[in-house]
């Protein structure tokens, strides 16, 4: 079937074809409602399809749209290989949980960020102490968020962002704008001041669906960052461990990013990601993690369009010509129009589900 297909035009279309492909697949399908609503009121849920026996002694969770917008992406993969997967066996011993739009808020809404302005994998931190302090946010947080967006206010934000890695460099200007900050609820890479709804379904799902597993992995799909439609297997596993180690058996060298070594396309803080729910779930059982990025545009063009986006729903209005201007630059920001992209990544992301599953089935 062509790959073209897997995309869809929207959150809505995106979730019925997840869904039909679930049911084709012979998945047990669940929803969970989200509290917020969509464009036109729309109702918005995460939907979980799981494959193989829910005891099985490994289980493979494969999480879409963390970020929302991200989410055309990781439900393609998704989708794609659920309709693949229609007649043929997985693994013996193997569970495969598949859970879509994680962030529907973001997703329907063409956002980064969940129905609080939270980026999510900013929110998995322990809320209960004293918040993370992101050197440098303050300073550069009245230009990412200007009072009007116009050519000044764009121009302000450059002569900043130039000011400060003057100073600073320019790796510690990337970190001060996305590491995560908590400390401003309107601006980018918030980490939220408590665990967000999704954060306490990704909580949830993961002890629910592990329980009788002894081994769990965890896939989380991503769009934004790197060279056009490469994609990037990024993780935090310490250097030289038994983590690292499989990753690198799995999938190779050349494609690895490791947050722990500092030679991945990210420079975020580790310590906030989905994947520390998970862990913390599962309640000390062996976890094996890593993350799918995949590139679309220049950093510079991905920040812009992130910064549009915050400014339009602090300050702009949505229906408007600059609303709908904004909110195309935010698609191609994170789900590229070019067939050519869109096919390479859906193959690409595909062919990493089905290595993890030789891998574990090896």
């Amino acid at each position: 079937m062509d790959a073209l297909s897997y995309f869809a035009h929207d959150y809505a279309g995106a979730r019925d074809k997840f869904r039909e492909a679930a049911r084709t697949a012979g998945a047990r399908l669940t929803e969970h409602v989200n509290p917020a609503s969509g464009p036109e009121g729309l109702p918005l849920t995460t939907d979980v399809a799981a494959l193989g026996p829910p005891n099985a002694a490994t289980t493979l969770i494969v999480n879409s749209g963390t970020h929302g917008a991200e989410g055309f992406f990781g439900s393609a993969v998704q989708v794609g290989w659920l309709r693949g997967r229609a007649m043929r066996p997985l693994p013996a011993g193997l569970q495969v949980v598949l859970v879509h739009a994680i962030n529907p808020f973001g997703f329907a809404w063409l956002r980064r960020t969940n129905e609080d302005n939270i980026d999510l994998n900013r929110n998995f931190i322990d809320h209960d102490k004293p918040h993370p302090i992101c050197p440098g946010y303050d300073v550069l947080h009245p230009a990412i968020l200007p009072v009007e967006w116009s050519e000044a206010s764009r121009a302000a934000f450059a002569a900043a962002y130039r000011d400060y890695s003057e100073e600073h460099g320019e790796t510690a200007t990337q970190a001060a704008i996305t590491a995560g900050q908590y400390e401003f609820a309107d601006g980018l890479f918030y980490g939220g001041r408590k665990p967000s709804w999704s954060n306490q379904l990704v909580r949830r799902l993961a002890a629910e669906h592990t329980a009788g597993s002894e081994r769990v992995h965890f896939i989380d799909l991503h769009t934004g960052l790197g060279s056009w439609s490469y994609i990037e297997i990024i993780h935090r596993h310490l250097p030289d461990s038994e983590g690292e180690a499989w990753l690198e058996r799995a999938y190779g060298t050349h494609s690895l990013g490791s947050l722990a070594r500092a030679d991945s396309v990210s420079v975020a803080s580790k310590d906030g990601l989905v994947e520390v729910g998970v862990r913390q779930a599962l309640g000390g059982k062996p976890l094996i993690a890593c993350t799918l990025e995949v590139g679309t545009q220049p950093v510079p063009q991905v920040l812009e369009a992130l910064r549009a986006d915050n400014w339009l729903h602090i300050h702009g209005k949505l229906d408007s010509d600059l609303g709908r201007q904004i909110k195309a630059q935010v698609l191609e920001a994170f789900c590229r129009p070019e067939p050519a992209w869109r096919e390479l990544v859906s193959l690409r992301g595909r062919q990493i589900l089905d290595s993890t599953l030789a891998g574990i089935g090896g």
